[in-house]
């Protein structure tokens, strides 16, 4: 597998494989970094504080 271009979370799925998308890592409204809260158990946007996905659904 080849990525190019920005940061991307890898989603594993339930049966241990690669989904077939990932996460982009940069917000794409206002170029922040997006990152894992374990605590929380989603992706936040430190920028927007917008929930990204949470257990495959986005909210």
């Amino acid at each position: 597998m080849k990525l190019q271009g920005d940061p991307t979370y890898l989603v594993v799925e339930k049966n241990r494989t690669l989904a077939a998308y990932g996460i982009n890592a940069v917000c794409t409204n206002l170029v922040c970094v997006v990152a894992w809260n374990q605590a929380e158990n989603k992706f936040i946007c430190p920028c927007h504080c917008f929930n990204t996905m949470i257990n495959e659904e986005f909210h």
